[in-house]
C-alpha cells in the first residue's frame, strides 16, 4: 500500500515489560463461526484492493510494518477494516459503529495537567479496544516513565470520551467495554470466514500503546492547528505476527490503530508523501500491540 520506505517499530518497545496476562480472559482460542444464521461479510471491503500479503520468510517484510499514511491509504486501511472487522448480533455480522472517534486535544492536555506529577509525568498514551453495543468504544489510560525510562501506567488514569461533552470523562467500568468487544468481535484474519478473537498463541491485539517521544509529539508540533484533534482510526493490515512480535507466522489481518491531527472537524491529510516531512499532514500507525507488546506494569 505504501511506497514511501517503511520504518522499524521504536526500538524502545524493545526494552518495555510484559505483562499481558491479566487481558487473556478465559474465552477460548477463536475457530472459524459455523452459526448458519450468519449472514455473509459486507461487500464494502471489496471496494479497494487489499495490498499484496507479505512474504513472512522474508527479514524485511517480516519486521517492518507501515507507519505514515496519505489519505488514500488510510482510507484504504479503514476500508480493510470494515471488511475484516465485524460484531456478531444474534448470530449475524454487522459493521462496527464509528470505527472513528475524534478527541480534542484540549480534553487530552487537561486531564494531563490532572494527573501528572513531577514524578510520573505524562509520557504515552494507552488505547483499549473496547465496544458499547456496536459502536467502538476505546478505553484511554496514560503512561508516565519510571527510573529506568521504560513506560508504566499511571495508577487510575483510565478515560472514555463523552460524545455529548466532547471531553474525556473518567471511565469507573472499564472491564464492561473490553470484555464486550472480546467477546462479540469476528475477525476474518486470512479471508477464509470470521471466527473469535484468540488469547492464546499468536494472540489477537486487544489494545495498543503510543509512547509520546518523537512520534506523537512530532506529529503535534508539524500539525499546529488552532483546534487540534487527535483523531483515532481503526484500520487493518495483512500482517506476519514477526512484524509484531518475535514469532514467525502466516501473515493475517490485525487491528491496528492510526492517529492523525484534525483541525476540529477537518481532516488535513496529504494524498502524497513527503520525505522531508513525515508528520505534515499523514496519519500515524507504529503504536505497540498488546498482545503480543504488552501493557506497561502498573506501579
Amino acid at each position: 500500500m505504501n511506497h514511501h520506505p517503511l520504518l522499524p517499530i521504536d526500538p524502545l518497545v524493545r526494552t518495555l515489560p510484559v505483562a499481558c496476562l491479566g487481558l487473556l480472559l478465559a474465552c477460548g482460542t477463536g475457530g472459524n463461526e459455523a452459526a448458519t444464521s450468519a449472514v455473509a461479510p459486507a461487500t464494502v471491503g471489496k471496494a479497494v484492493a487489499a495490498p499484496p500479503a507479505p512474504n513472512c520468510e522474508n527479514a524485511l517484510e517480516m519486521t517492518f510494518r507501515h507507519k505514515h499514511y496519505t489519505e488514500k491509504e488510510l482510507d484504504s486501511a479503514k476500508v480493510l477494516f470494515t471488511g475484516h472487522f465485524k460484531v456478531l448480533v444474534e448470530g449475524k455480522y454487522e459493521d462496527l459503529q464509528d470505527p472513528v472517534v475524534r478527541i480534542p486535544w484540549s480534553s487530552i492536555e487537561e486531564v494531563q495537567k490532572t494527573i501528572g506529577t513531577t514524578e510520573m509525568p505524562v509520557r504515552g498514551m494507552y488505547i483499549s479496544y473496547g465496544l458499547d453495543g456496536t459502536r467502538f468504544h476505546p478505553v484511554l489510560k496514560f503512561l508516565y516513565p519510571d527510573s529506568t525510562g521504560n513506560l508504566q501506567l499511571i495508577p487510575d488514569s483510565c478515560y472514555s470520551f463523552d460524545l455529548s461533552s466532547q471531553r474525556l470523562v473518567t471511565e469507573t467500568d472499564p472491564e464492561k467495554y473490553t470484555d464486550a468487544y472480546l467477546e462479540n468481535i469476528r475477525v476474518d484474519r486470512i479471508d477464509t470466514g470470521f471466527s473469535a478473537l484468540r488469547t492464546t498463541g499468536e494472540a489477537d491485539p486487544l489494545a495498543t500503546w503510543f509512547p509520546y517521544a518523537d512520534n506523537v509529539n512530532r506529529l503535534l508540533k508539524e500539525n499546529p492547528y488552532n483546534y487540534q484533534v487527535l483523531v483515532v482510526s481503526c484500520i487493518s493490515e495483512k500482517l506476519c505476527y514477526r512484524a509484531i512480535s518475535d514469532k514467525t507466522v502466516n501473515p493475517e489481518f490485525r487491528h491496528l490503530i492510526a492517529l492523525h491531527i484534525g483541525d476540529g472537524a477537518n481532516d488535513q491529510l496529504s494524498s502524497s508523501f513527503d520525505a522531508a516531512k513525515p508528520y505534515y499532514r499523514t496519519a500515524l500507525d507504529l503504536g505497540n500491540l498488546c498482545p503480543p507488546r504488552c501493557e506497561p506494569k502498573k506501579k
